[in-house]
């Protein structure tokens, strides 16, 4: 094989296998498997679970493939000088060089690495890969840690970020049983889908393929993502998502509407107390007051808006500094029933629930 390609393009292909193939322990998993074929270079990882492919385009001399380590092979990269980096291998050699400088490491035998995974019939949407980042960017602090799960309230666990498509419409869901985030866009012309993702998996996807669009597939055993020179997949979830639309139902007997800035401003600095109190919001003619203390410490602050009746509610300090981040910037339309029923904020094409803390 000998293969030559710019020093920033060959990172860019690296970039998504690498985050693969670092975190494991057995030796041809923590590899990629470059292959230099035609006029394109292309770069896999598969950890067994979770796969990646990238190719880009580059100056092919002779065809064939290597499986080198991805933490040596990317530490030797990034210390090269820019410009064009040559890639030879032999099948149990690989040399790396740019310029006058040059590495040699070891290549193990390609045919141990796993075959990346065939596609599977299941469905599909076509999306622009900018669209999904930001969904994802909105939703993905809400989800439980990956494999953990969460109660949904009806005896099954939340896993991913539930991926809904049809109507001209995508909306994605997050939420870890104490917060829920839905967050849509304009979607003309997808298909039909409701399917949850890992949202590391989405962030990849949609990184490595920014500014194209990208075709997310879903079947009973497999997720998988392509765009441009890019394929990942990854095993499917084995549960359903939970129905969500219940939980942002309900008439509200306390509204309120406050400019998202100021109000994330406050929640910040009720944040800054140390422990685990929550912050308590107070609703009335005034507008919202912001009160929080620990054993030593205390801060309280009133932010000008519109209150429809007086109330009062306990919320998680980090949360509720995370659900107004999230939110579009301007007005944020705050709703609620009573202080032991869901807090619901929404401004824009995103709206955050999160459930309330018993106040003493």
């Amino acid at each position: 094989m000998i293969v030559t390609i710019d020093k920033d393009e060959l990172r860019r292909v690296m970039a998504s296998p690498c985050k693969i193939a670092k975190g494991q322990k057995e030796n041809h998993l923590a590899c990629l498997l470059i292959t230099a074929k035609g006029d394109a270079l292309t770069v896999e990882a598969n950890d067994l679970d979770e796969s990646c492919s990238v190719s880009a385009t580059a100056l092919v001399e002779e065809e064939g493939r290597v499986l080198v380590s991805a933490r040596s092979l990317d530490s030797i990269v990034k210390s090269m000088s820019d410009g064009a980096v040559s890639l030879t291998g032999d099948g149990t050699d690989v040399t790396v060089s740019s310029g006058r400088a040059s590495f040699d490491l070891p290549s193990l035998d390609p045919s141990d690495f796993p075959s990346f995974p065939a596609p599977e019939d299941g469905r599909s949407v076509a999306v622009p890969a900018d669209s999904l980042s930001a969904l994802v960017k909105a939703c993905a602090w809400a989800c439980a840690d990956p494999g953990k799960g969460v109660g949904s309230g009806a005896g099954r666990t939340v896993e991913g970020v539930l991926v809904e498509a049809g109507g001209g419409v995508l909306r994605m869901t997050g939420t870890d049983g104490l917060a829920m985030v839905r967050a849509k866009c304009d979607a003309p012309g997808v298909g039909e889908m409701r399917d949850p993702f890992p949202p590391s998996f989405l962030a990849a996807a949609a990184a490595a393929c920014a500014g194209h669009d990208v075709t997310l597939s879903a079947s009973r055993n497999q997720l998988r993502i392509s765009g441009p020179g890019v394929v990942m997949s990854t095993r499917g979830y084995s549960k359903e998502y939970p129905k969500c639309d219940k939980f942002f139902e309900g008439d509200a007997n306390c509204s309120a509407r406050i400019g998202r800035a100021v109000a994330l401003d406050a929640a910040r600095r009720a944040a800054v107390i140390p422990g685990t109190s929550p912050v308590r919001l107070g609703f009335d003619d005034s507008g919202v007051t912001f009160v929080r203390s620990s054993d030593r410490e205390s801060m309280r602050e009133t932010v000008d808006a519109e209150v429809s009746a007086p109330c009062e509610i306990g919320l998680n300090a980090r949360y509720l500094v995370d659900a107004l981040a999230c939110l579009g910037d301007g007005a944020v339309n705050i709703s609620m029933q009573d202080p032991l029923k869901p807090f619901i904020l929404r401004a824009g094409s995103t709206e955050a629930l999160l459930m309330p803390v018993r106040l003493r």
